[in-house]
């Protein structure tokens, strides 16, 4: 069975007031993420999804700058999947991010989990990304998403513009070509 990225669906609109976003997990400190120097303005945030052969899994998620609005949508203004994957296709590899909390996602460098929140206080910012990011989301501060096959680290990959400003970056969790063959893998744990 091959697998594959089945639907692309936007988030929401951030807003980026200050040239920098973190890809980072939501219960870490701003300076364990993959800093990123972007453009300011508005950001789409978009999540990936496909069947593997454990199930619909988040494949990754992205986020564009409105300058770049036009190379992901077609004349009529409407998200296009093709243009997207065209996009991806030219993002280069600029870091990771880790994952121990099963979610990742885009941040300002206002978010506020870096004074010790209580993890475990469903009601305090934390718990409030923690109970919306198994679809993925825009959420005060970013947008999050779960990670598709949990903990671990993913790569952090970006475009830039001729100014070396980030305009598109994307965290990707699940990579199609290392995971291809579903029958190689019930093979190896045998």
């Amino acid at each position: 069975m091959k697998f594959k990225v089945e639907d692309v669906k936007p988030l929401g609109i951030i807003n980026v007031e200050n040239e920098t976003v973190f890809a980072i997990d939501p219960c870490y400190e701003l300076c364990q993420g993959t800093e990123l120097h972007v453009k300011n303005g508005n950001w789409f945030a978009l999540v990936e999804s496909g069947r593997t052969g454990w199930g619909v899994r988040t494949w990754g998620i992205s986020i564009f700058h409105s300058s770049q609005f036009d190379s992901i949508a077609d004349d009529n203004f409407y998200f296009n999947p093709k243009k997207y994957w065209k996009i991806v296709e030219q993002l280069s590899r600029v870091g990771i991010t880790g994952v121990d909390s099963g979610q990742s996602g885009f941040f300002l460098s206002s978010k506020p989990c870096d004074n010790n929140e209580d993890f475990d206080n469903l009601e305090g910012w934390y718990g409030s990304v923690c109970r919306v990011s198994s679809g993925g989301a825009v959420v005060p501060h970013g947008a999050v998403s779960c990670s598709g096959f949990g903990d671990g680290c993913y790569d952090v990959s970006v475009l830039k513009n001729k100014l070396a400003q980030v305009v598109v970056a994307r965290i990707e969790f699940i990579n199609e070509s290392e995971w291809e063959d579903e029958d190689d893998w019930e093979n190896e744990e045998e």
